[in-house]
């Protein structure tokens, strides 16, 4: 099976500029789902199906018939469908184990793909807690200029237990990654466990009882055993009641519906009132707890232009409680993961802790497609209609694809039903 991403870009109006298929996913975001033009679809290819598919026949020459195996057999069978939620999931680093787990608590299609839309790729997670407690010493590659004068390696010994909170968590993608790092850990000797101290997620445009909100519900599936630990809205947390811990990690993905490019883009200064500007409140949880480290998440556009001053006085805001911050661009397609997701990370590290320069982990080749997150059997209602397709395609038909024809069919054709339809055409 041959599978492709199907993307395309609009005008300001909506209409289609132009499309592409790529093997990697464009970005998911939290308006997945939420009409038709928001679902991740995919092209399959469909040669031995019985169920009715689309065949593109086309003409004699044309240049994407060099890449099949026989260019003179001038057809080529598809389906297109949305991504399921599970395969939005995965597209997030979310194992198949702990989709099980959000899919049996009950959230609607619709919750699911805004979770996974919303959340951040535990892939990208784990690499980086990886070179904080598990960093290994770079050999030199081939070609590298050998340095007398190298820092040392940022390595932080791993306590017992990883005493993590975590800020705006949705279903804590960060508890994921958290939980790859310790069973990672243990297959090398370590023992050590992770305890989530507390947790804060709360959407206030939602109507329904906190513990009943999507992203508690899937929370809790997930990790039941931190289920009383959510202190809802970050605003308004005491947080005098982890006096006392020794908090490691301190997590925090605000709101990006105000700074990211699908948002309304009101930014996030401090006292604006913006859904992002809840950045600010973080200082409370970094002031009360001092943890050892500080993870930020968000969107790309955290350091375009319009908000990139906003940034540099919240890293400010972080020098002044006692850390020093190190942020980088991450790119999910860079970390094992296809869907290319730009996200930016900052973290920050105390002080007091002595500890060398730290550094983000490095990209790696991608050994992965999109095909390779396909669920099996998939039902019928995530099928595009095959007439809706081809009218789309024949509406938004270039130059060089005249002379193409659509047709449905639930078998692959025969020669002399290719000549009819071309024969018809030349007519």
């Amino acid at each position: 099976m041959i599978c492709k991403f199907v993307g395309w870009t609009r005008d300001d109006k909506g209409k289609v500029l132009n499309w592409h298929f790529k093997d990697i996913c464009n970005t998911i975001t939290s308006k997945v789902g939420r009409n038709g033009n928001t679902y991740p679809s995919v092209c399959i290819s469909n040669n031995n199906s019985n169920k009715s598919m689309i065949a593109k026949i086309y003409p004699d020459g044309h240049p994407d018939l060099l890449g099949k195996k026989d260019p003179t057999h001038p057809v080529r069978y598809f389906d297109i469908r949305k991504l399921t939620p599970t395969e939005c999931f995965r597209l997030m680093g979310v194992s198949d184990n702990d989709i099980e787990k959000i899919n049996q608590s009950g959230l609607s299609k619709s919750a699911c793909y805004k979770l996974a839309g919303n959340s951040i790729v535990v892939d990208c997670l784990y690499y980086i807690y990886r070179n904080i407690w598990l960093t290994e010493d770079e050999q030199p590659q081939t070609g590298d200029v050998m340095n007398l004068f190298d820092e040392p390696t940022f390595r932080v010994p791993l306590p017992k237990t990883i005493n993590m909170v975590t800020l705006c968590s949705g279903y804590d993608s960060q508890c994921l990654a958290m939980e790859r790092l310790v069973s990672d850990a243990k297959q090398k000797g370590y023992d050590v466990s992770f305890d989530l101290k507390a947790w804060s997620e709360f959407d206030p445009e939602s109507r329904s009882a906190l513990e009943k909100q999507p992203a508690v519900v899937a929370h809790n599936s997930l990790f039941p055993q931190f289920a009383d630990r959510n202190v809802g809205d970050m605003t308004k947390a005491d947080w005098s009641f982890l006096k006392g811990e020794d908090i490691d990690l301190l997590t925090y993905s605000t709101p990006c519906q105000s700074i990211s490019q699908a948002g309304k883009r009101t930014g996030i200064k401090r006292d604006s009132g913006t859904r992002s500007s809840i950045l600010w409140y973080t200082e409370n949880a970094i002031r009360a707890l001092r943890p050892k480290f500080l993870l930020q998440e968000n969107v790309r556009a955290l350091v375009n232009k319009v908000n990139v001053d906003d940034f540099k006085e919240w890293q400010k805001v972080c020098q002044d409680c006692g850390y020093t911050n190190y942020w980088t661009i991450m790119n999910a397609k860079d970390f094992g993961v296809p869907q290319n997701r730009e996200r930016v990370f900052m973290l920050s590290v105390r002080n007091d802790l002595n500890l060398p320069t730290y550094r983000f982990p490095k990209p790696f080749r991608l050994d992965k497609a999109i095909v390779d997150i396909l669920e099996d059997d998939v039902n019928e209602s995530y099928f595009l209609k095959p007439q809706s397709v081809i009218k789309f395609f024949e509406a938004n038909e270039k130059s060089e694809d005249t002379g193409i024809h659509y047709l449905v069919t639930d078998h692959k054709l025969s020669d002399a039903e290719i000549a009819k339809v071309r024969g018809a055409e030349k007519s």
